[in-house]
């Protein structure tokens, strides 16, 4: 998938190459699958020489996930920046060449740091102390040649692709909308067959026989697609907290009523033994809430690994149906034989007979007539 990914990325730029304005951008959901591709591209363009020599590897991270990477640099090449970056425009003036998700093309690389361009032609020079994570020292840098939809967001190009290594379980509604309204005039979606497959297996029971077919790829595509995963915002949780605070208030108010009760029928009040024993129920449910939470976790731990082990466990079923099959078939085969054989033999038996019966009535006249 990210071999075909960087092969399509290639046709369409060279199909389009008598066009100066068109633009190609690609988009996935994951850093790590971004990345992937990024690398895919890079080796293209390595192999037909649009990148200079590789002048150094950096020890860069991604700032959104922490993962840490070698990274292989070139003068052409394209890079994506983590955070606002300020340069030395190579004008005379200073400002910021990009800010997060910017992608910049490295047209230098100095012992000090790099000079960039960014896409309004303007030329910086960043240095390495200003590219490097505080805490890490790593370069906060990654390849440009693909993106998340998060940060692809806002961005027009020409055509545009989309790419799901993970299968289309990875997206749902939202940021297919995204990655697929980033196109002027061609859009393409690509997606891992495999792991189609392997989702629909999933769900499907231990053992299941049946063929997954195109139809159930294209169904699970859609689904996953068209999923739109409500989330909550600020206006849920204020609407929660004045729920929780009016509660509050009937409870208190109640409280004390029957508090009023008790002492106009002359009998002591008694608001705090119930609040002793209310704090003591409230103690046993959370310890109860706790118990329930830790069989929870197992619980699920425990599918975790049953969902681990399925595919195995699937595959060691078709793998026995298949050594099995050839032996179930020639018993089979075998059993017809012998049907087929018997119900013959009763046939000729009945035959023989039927051919009999008329010789022995005729025997019998003669024997009475004599």
């Amino acid at each position: 998938m990210i071999a075909r990914a960087a092969a399509l990325w290639d046709e369409r730029r060279k199909a389009n190459a008598d066009r100066p304005r068109f633009t190609l951008s690609i988009s996935t959901p994951t850093n790590q699958d971004a990345r992937a591709i990024g690398e895919a591209i890079r080796q293209r363009l390595l192999a037909s020489g649009e990148l200079g020599q590789t002048r150094m590897t950096l020890a860069a991270i991604d700032k959104n996930t922490g993962e840490h990477y070698a990274m292989p640099i070139a003068t052409g090449e394209k890079v994506r920046l983590f955070s606002r970056t300020n340069a030395a425009m190579l004008d005379g003036s200073k400002g910021a060449i990009g800010d997060n998700g910017s992608i910049l093309e490295i047209t230098s690389i100095r012992d000090e740091g790099l000079v960039l361009r960014n896409d309004h032609g303007r030329e910086g020079f960043v240095k390495w102390d200003t590219l490097a994570d505080k805490e890490s020292g790593r370069m906060r840098l990654a390849y440009g040649y693909a993106m998340t939809t998060n940060t692809a967001q806002g961005i027009t190009t020409t055509e545009h692709i989309f790419v799901t290594p993970g299968g289309s379980q990875t997206t749902d509604g939202f940021k297919t909308y995204v990655s697929g309204s980033r196109h002027r005039e061609r859009d393409y979606w690509l997606t891992s067959e495999g792991a189609e497959r392997q989702e629909i297996a999933g769900r499907r029971p231990l053992g299941d026989p049946r063929p997954i077919r195109e139809h159930d790829i294209w169904t699970n595509w859609t689904r996953n697609i068209a999923r739109q995963p409500e989330k909550t915002n600020a206006l849920d949780l204020v609407k929660i907290g004045e729920e929780a605070r009016r509660n509050a208030a009937r409870a208190f108010l109640k409280g004390l009523a029957a508090d009023e009760k008790r002492e106009a029928a002359g009998l002591p009040a008694d608001l705090s033994q119930r609040f002793a024993r209310t704090q003591a129920r409230a103690g046993a449910q959370g310890r109860l809430a706790e118990t329930m939470a830790r069989g929870g976790e197992e619980k699920r731990q425990a599918l975790a690994r049953i969902e681990r082990a399925a595919p195995a466990v699937r595959a060691a079923v078709a793998a026995g149906w298949e050594r099995a099959r050839p032996l179930i078939e020639a018993a089979h085969r075998s059993a017809r034989v012998r049907l087929q054989s018997a119900l013959e033999g009763h046939r000729r038996q009945a035959q023989r007979r039927a051919e009999e019966h008329p010789v022995e009535q005729a025997s019998r006249k003669r024997g009475r007539s004599r």
